[in-house]
């Protein structure tokens, strides 16, 4: 029976002698062996723990915040999953930025912290941990209105018609317009400090006009419109305009002069015509009616001839005693046929 090999030296010996073996410059040193296990054994370990911490991050539901701040104002961004990673694991995002001046992270919290925000610090914020997001944070930065995008100027030789559409309200609800305008001083030498200064009208905020009178005609003016929140104004649009001179001022009268007694002329013969028309129909109305209401015209009698429109009465000298005043009171009869007759109506009563 052979003895247990010892020597490292003498197996490999044997090992080279031996013909079964493959490979016959084959040199095993269980140092070496050894210490590539220990190698392997960390490598795998490492791997585990950042698997680990992989399915930890991939596992925990992301959380949603929003956060509100007006412009100027400082605002921090928390991060809730920043107790569970150390602070140098954890970093913030904002696509479309990347310089983010003006803010530093919280080492304690993880808080992002942004000094004196400006609207275009808006938008979605991302905490990572290990380039994982963790927590996504909105930010809404309300703002003074946006400036008016459209202004149309109308002007006369003493008046001006401004109009405009609405803008964007920047957060908060826009509570009414301001309007200015003031002279162009360009042209003079020395312009005084109250020239420059504009007036102003402050409008409704359900107002999309503003109109200034009083103004000096053939003369240049700068005229200006802007929205205010509660915050302040917003950008004003300035717009540039002359007013016409009086000679088209004239014009204008005179057009709108005419055209005013044309209206007033066809307005009053129409007002005429029907004037004219309803008396005629209300006249006509009335015949009408009237005739309507009037007796039946009886056919006209033959007028008795002159001898026969005399009364026989009894002969007077048959009856002294007859009282002649009492014919006025006899009713004459027409069918009695008397032979002896006088005229009633004749003064003295002579016969015929």
């Amino acid at each position: 029976m052979e003895e247990p090999v010892k020597d490292l030296n003498q197996l490999n010996v044997l090992l080279n002698n031996n013909p079964c073996v493959p490979n016959s410059n084959l040199l095993v040193n269980f140092k070496f062996i050894n210490s590539r296990i220990k190698k392997c054994c960390n490598i795998i370990f490492i791997f585990s723990l950042h698997l680990c911490l992989f399915v930890m991050v991939v596992g925990a539901e992301v959380s949603k915040t929003t956060v509100v701040v007006n412009v100027g104002g400082e605002i921090s961004l928390p991060c809730p999953e920043s107790d569970q990673f150390n602070s140098s694991e954890l970093s913030w995002s904002h696509p479309g930025k990347l310089n983010m001046t003006g803010s530093f992270v919280v080492k304690e919290t993880g808080a992002l912290v942004l000094m004196k925000t400006i609207p275009s610090d808006a938008g979605m914020y991302y905490c990572k941990a290990m380039d994982q997001t963790v927590a996504q944070v909105k930010l809404e930065v309300n703002n003074v209105p946006s400036r008016i995008n459209r202004v149309l100027v109308s002007t006369n030789s003493v008046y001006s018609i401004v109009s405009w559409s609405e803008p964007k309200a920047g957060g908060y609800p826009i509570l009414g317009y301001k309007c200015q305008y003031r002279m162009d001083t360009s042209h003079l030498l020395s312009p005084s400090t109250t020239s420059k200064e504009y007036s102003e009208k402050r409008l409704a905020a359900d107002s999309r006009t503003c109109d200034i009178y009083n103004l000096v005609p053939n003369t240049t003016y700068f005229i200006q419109v802007a929205a205010y929140n509660k915050l302040g104004p917003g950008e004003f649009n300035s717009q540039m305009t002359t007013t016409k001179p009086l000679d088209e001022l004239h014009k204008t009268l005179s057009s709108v002069q005419t055209s005013e007694s044309g209206r007033v002329l066809a307005m009053s013969i129409a007002v005429s015509v029907i004037a004219l028309a309803t008396l005629g129909s209300g006249i006509a109305l009335l015949l009408i009616r009237h005739r309507g209401q009037s007796p039946p015209v009886r056919p006209l009698q033959e007028s008795p001839g002159e001898d026969e429109s005399l009364e026989l009465v009894p002969h007077i000298t048959l009856n002294p005693s007859f009282n002649i005043d009492m014919l006025e009171h006899i009713a004459p009869d027409f069918n009695e046929n008397s032979e002896h007759a006088f005229l009633v109506g004749s003064p003295t009563g002579r016969e015929r």
